[in-house]
């Protein structure tokens, strides 16, 4: 057993008894008390270093998610200036059709598919997406 283990069972082993039917010697008793109490402030300081760190992350986890609302509030911003000035050159429905027929003569009309068709002032517009990175060539 190693010598801290020993000196808390001899503080509870205080806590219950009397020191005339203590085991250990007066020496050993101070030697463990004093370990003891090592160990405890050894833990607090741990705890208190675990508890600002801690509370670091906290304050890096609030500041990351205060940056991701702001930049969510700003796509949604710009998303609307998109579907106001682009129009269908950015819309995820612009190209749907597979032929070149006008809207009104479009079979997918009549599947009840056109999203073109219906759309006025960008009510069935969606955001296509950002086009795909080029590939890079890798000799």
């Amino acid at each position: 057993m190693d010598l801290e283990q020993s000196a808390f069972e001899a503080l509870r082993f205080c806590g219950k008894h009397e020191c005339i039917t203590c085991p250990c010697d007066i020496d050993e008793c101070s030697q463990m008390v004093y370990t003891a109490a090592e160990q405890i402030e050894r833990d607090q300081k741990e705890i208190e270093k675990l508890r600002k760190e801690l509370e670091w992350k906290d304050m890096v986890i609030a500041l990351a998610q205060k940056k991701q609302t702001e930049a969510e509030a700003e796509r949604d911003a710009l998303l609307e200036y998109a579907k106001l000035f682009t129009g269908c050159d950015t819309c995820k429905h612009s190209g749907h059709c597979k032929t070149d027929a006008v809207c009104n003569d479009c079979e997918q009309d009549v599947k009840g598919n056109c999203y073109c068709k219906d759309c006025e002032r960008g009510n069935n517009w969606v955001w296509r997406g950002l086009p795909e990175a080029p590939k890079e060539d890798t000799p």
